[in-house]
């Protein structure tokens, strides 16, 4: 397979500092499937790294080493392990001694290498997560993940590393995290955080009332089920109380695991809410209670508002909860997209109160999608089934194109 010659073209436009970002970001999201394009970006690399001033240009660097994370087959892989990885370590060493601390670049490498599983470029990585300068980087728990999946070659390392002392902050939280799942999987006998030291620490996480920080407070939970500190039930009772209902349903689970009814009864509770359905039942089937989980988690109508509020507020997508939902129709359709018959279901949600408000309409039962401002401003269900079948089919809204799909359905 040849080298794309839009991408040596983009390449040269980068270095030159005069690349178009949308179109980088655009390649980003492409998989590589060429080991001839791993050469060329390799190639920038290189260039990189015999330039001081290109060197100093973090955002190219990591622009370059984002290229690592887009890959389509082993193939692609082997060949950035063997031409890529070299070079991004040079540039990690480089950048590590740089005075202020370009601790964006140096993460992100940290990101790529923990992905490849490359112990010598995660060789600074412990005393980076005991460095002021980097421990407070929103891509530890993103790293820490990386480790965490099944079978990393690297996990028993960086989890026995870092018992002691125990990082602070953002990669504190990452390796509370990592360890949570370790104790999980039943992978580690010895709970890390379970030390005077540790227990000051988790204290000190169920403290914090910022919204903003509530994932800190989350995991400092969870790690409740697995150290046994003198003040432990105090400290359950203090995150049942926190205002984030994601942290309480946490508590609940741990005091669920102990055996106590009032957690179990929560997560019953939290099964029948369609915002925290999934992760309430996931916790009821792990911990045996499946007999709790309410009647309705099983009506068709509900699990499509489980599906509707995950897609609405997943980050990723549209990150927003709907603070009203309405059912506006539901009916079984012959889906050209699919080629099949399926049930289907619209809805009408608001997001924000009052003149603020802002609604719209969105699919379930297909591609669970919203089009915002694609819809008229009252359309009908037909209207919406028809502009939703042709955006599945053709990859873009078309009333009329979507009637004629759908036949006389709609």
């Amino acid at each position: 397979m040849t080298a794309d010659p839009q991408l040596s073209k983009l390449l040269a436009e980068m270095l030159a500092g005069t690349a178009d970002m949308e179109q980088v970001f655009d390649f980003h999201e492409m998989p590589l499937e060429s080991v001839e394009d791993v050469r060329q970006i390799c190639d920038a690399l290189a260039s990189v790294a015999q330039r001081p001033d290109l060197v100093e240009d973090g955002e190219l660097i990591d622009d370059l080493a984002a290229f690592f994370l887009q890959v389509a087959n082993e193939e692609v892989v082997l060949a950035f392990r063997e031409q890529g990885l070299p070079l991004l370590r040079e540039l990690s060493r480089r950048k590590l001694q740089e005075t202020p601390p370009d601790s964006e670049t140096v993460m992100f490498l940290m990101k790529v290498f923990a992905l490849y599983a490359d112990a010598e470029g995660l060789a600074p990585l412990l005393a980076l997560a005991r460095d002021p300068d980097y421990n407070e980087h929103y891509l530890w728990p993103v790293i820490s993940e990386t480790f965490a999946q099944d079978g990393h070659p690297l996990v028993e390392w960086i989890a026995s590393e870092l018992r002691e002392p125990l990082p602070a902050g953002m990669a504190g939280i990452g390796y509370l995290d990592l360890v949570n799942e370790l104790m999980l999987r039943r992978e580690i006998e010895k709970h890390p955080y379970d030390t005077e030291p540790g227990w000051e620490l988790l204290r000190g996480w169920l403290g914090i009332e910022d919204e903003d920080l509530s994932q800190h407070v989350g995991s400092a939970a969870t790690a409740l089920a697995f150290v046994h500190p003198p003040d432990r039930d105090a400290l359950i009772e203090q995150a049942t109380m926190h205002e984030d209902y994601n942290v309480r349903m946490q508590a609940a689970w741990v005091e669920a695991r102990l055996g106590r009814e009032r957690g179990i009864a929560f997560l019953a509770e939290a099964a029948a809410d369609p915002l925290y359905a999934r992760t309430a039942i996931n916790y009821l089937q792990m911990l045996g209670h499946e007999d709790r989980i309410p009647e309705v988690c099983g009506n068709s109508r509900f699990q499509a508002e489980v599906e509707l509020i995950e897609y609405l507020s997943d980050p990723e997508a549209m990150g927003i909860v709907p603070d009203q939902l309405e059912l506006l129709d539901t009916r079984e359709l012959d889906w050209p997209p699919t080629e099949d018959r399926r049930q289907f279901w619209i809805f009408k949600f608001s997001v924000g109160q009052g003149e603020e408000a802002v609604t719209s309409y969105a699919l379930v039962g297909s591609e669970t999608e919203s089009l915002f401002d694609d819809y008229s401003e009252n359309p009908t269900p037909e209207e919406i089934y028809a502009l939703h079948c042709s955006w599945e089919m053709d990859g873009e809204p078309n009333l009329d194109r979507g009637r004629e799909l759908l036949g006389g359905q709609v």
